[in-house]
C-alpha cells in the first residue's frame, strides 16, 4: 500500500461509517510480536498492516514480498497531509 491508496482507504471508512483497525509494524513492532501474544492476536485483527522502516522494505525484499520504498507509509509523513 502507498501513502496515496492508505489516505484513500481511510477516505473510504470515514465515507462508509466503517471502523476498522489499522496496526502499524516497525522494527520494534516485529520485536513485540514474537514475544507477545497480545501483539500478535492484534495484527490478526488488523484490517490493514502497514509498515514503516526501511529495515522492513529490506527484509521484505530479501523475503521475495514485492514490497518497495514506496510502500513504507511512516506516521511522521503524515502529520502535514
Amino acid at each position: 500500500m502507498t501513502m496515496a491508496e492508505f489516505f484513500n482507504y481511510i477516505d473510504e471508512t470515514v465515507d462508509k461509517d466503517k471502523r476498522r483497525i489499522v496496526g502499524h509494524h516497525n522494527l520494534h513492532s516485529i520485536y513485540l510480536f514474537q514475544r507477545d501474544s497480545r501483539m500478535r492476536q492484534f495484527y490478526r485483527r488488523a484490517d490493514r498492516i502497514i509498515i514503516d522502516g526501511m529495515s522492513l522494505v529490506i527484509s521484505g525484499r530479501l523475503a521475495g514480498a514485492p514490497v518497495h520504498r514506496k510502500n513504507r507509509i511512516p506516521w511522521t509523513d503524515m502529520v502535514h497531509p
